[in-house]
This record gives structure tokens, C-alpha cells and sequence, in this order.
């Protein structure tokens, strides 16, 4: 019977999922724009918030809405969406666009960790804290620790403060996901510990507002995925 409730209720939410991207691609939104609450939008369409939030998650993942804890998911641009099935088709096509790819993203975390501290915002320290704990709990589950792993970069992005940056990061995340979720069931059961490490001291720099330390923190970060890639090439 669960079993059933949750189909049912995973079907309702995919029918309005395909309702908001048909109002996101319409001309009532623009970029930056707040997108209704979860409340609001449960009373319109007469079901529950759960079933809301499945969709909010589903908008998210796809590039259409950017979600923050506490605070209204607003709109993001076209060009967001774009970006995403180019570097989609990119990794699929060619042999060396996963380390070039690694390239142009280590230089934009480096500025996203070092922006980040330098703004040293409480709220967006919090949230980095909470995907932290929450990549904790989902360390033996390869495809849930990556959907946090991007959720973390994602939000630091967002704490630089330049939109910019985080438009990028979003931009490639489906991918990313898919490719380091299949990159960790093959890697050393070492691995992830690592990486979380590393999280916890570039939340720690930033919080502490020292960009370089923040810098450095990142710079160990790439440096571990590295090694253990070419561990794995080996």
C-alpha cells in the first residue's frame, strides 16, 4: 500500500512538474525572478506540499529554479539550461572533455572559495554546514553524496556573491552527477572520506574568512579527485 501511495504520488508531481516548466518557458518569469512559495502553489493545484517540493527538486536538477533553505526559489536563466545540455552532450562525446572540464572548473572554484570568504555571509555558512552534515549521512550511497557533493559547490558559488559563477556551476550539474556517481562505485572506499574532509575545511576557511586558506582548501580538494582518478585509470 505505501508502495502504491508513493507511485501515485511521485506520478502527480511529475504532471505538475510539466505544468511549471510550461509556465517557466512562457513569458511570466524572468531571470531572478521569485518563483511562488510551496504553499502557494499546493492550494492552486489542490495537493499537498510533499508533492510540491518533489517537483521543486525536479525544476531544480533540470536548471529552471534555484532553491535556497529559508527563502522563495527564484528563476534562473535560459542560458543556465543551455549550458547544461551542451557540457551533457560534450562529456558524451569526447574522449578528454572530463579532465578538460576538470581544468575550467578548479579555476572557478578557486574564486568561488576565496569570494566566498571574503563575504563571509552567516546565512550561506549555514547552509554550506547543513550539506556538509547531510553529504555525512549519505556517504555509502554514491548517487545521493554527489547530488550534495554538487548541491555544496552550488551553494558556495552562490556565497561568492557573483551570479556569474554560480550560473556556471549549475550549468554542468546534471552532468557532474551522472559522471561522479559513476566514478565512485569504482573508486577506493577511501575516497569519499577524503573528499568530505576536504569539504568540512573549505566551510571551515570560509567561515573564518581567510581566502587563503579557503583557496588552499580547495586547491587539496582537486588535487585528491585527481589522484584518485588516475588511480582508477590505472
Amino acid at each position: 500500500m505505501q508502495i502504491e501511495s508513493t507511485i501515485v504520488r511521485r506520478s502527480i508531481s511529475s504532471q505538475i512538474t510539466s505544468q511549471l516548466v510550461e509556465i517557466l518557458e512562457g513569458d511570466q518569469y524572468e531571470a531572478g525572478d521569485l518563483f511562488p512559495g510551496e504553499q502557494e502553489l499546493a492550494d492552486r493545484y489542490r495537493v499537498s506540499r510533499p508533492v510540491i517540493r518533489e517537483a521543486f527538486r525536479a525544476l531544480e536538477a533540470q536548471g529552471y529554479i534555484s532553491i535556497r533553505k529559508g527563502q522563495r526559489a527564484r528563476v534562473l536563466p535560459p542560458g543556465a539550461r543551455l549550458l547544461d545540455s551542451f557540457f551533457s552532450r560534450l562529456l558524451s562525446q569526447e574522449t578528454d572533455s572530463w579532465d578538460q572540464l576538470m581544468d575550467v572548473r578548479e579555476s572557478l572554484e578557486q574564486l568561488s572559495a576565496q569570494s566566498a570568504a571574503q563575504s563571509r555571509d552567516p546565512a550561506d555558512i549555514e547552509q554550506l554546514r547543513r550539506i556538509v552534515t547531510d553529504m555525512e549521512k549519505t556517504i555509502n550511497s554514491p548517487e545521493a553524496y554527489s547530488v550534495q557533493d554538487i548541491n555544496f559547490h552550488i551553494a558556495l558559488a552562490s556565497a561568492s556573491g557573483n551570479p556569474f559563477l554560480r550560473y556556471l556551476i549549475e550549468s554542468v550539474r546534471r552532468s557532474l552527477v551522472e559522471v561522479l556517481t559513476g566514478m565512485r562505485k569504482h573508486l577506493p572506499v577511501q575516497f569519499i572520506p577524503q573528499v568530505q574532509a576536504s569539504h568540512v575545511r573549505i566551510v571551515d576557511a570560509v567561515e573564518a574568512g581567510d581566502k587563503v586558506a579557503a583557496l588552499e582548501a580547495m586547491q587539496r580538494h582537486f588535487e585528491i579527485v585527481r589522484v584518485n582518478l588516475e588511480e582508477l585509470h590505472d
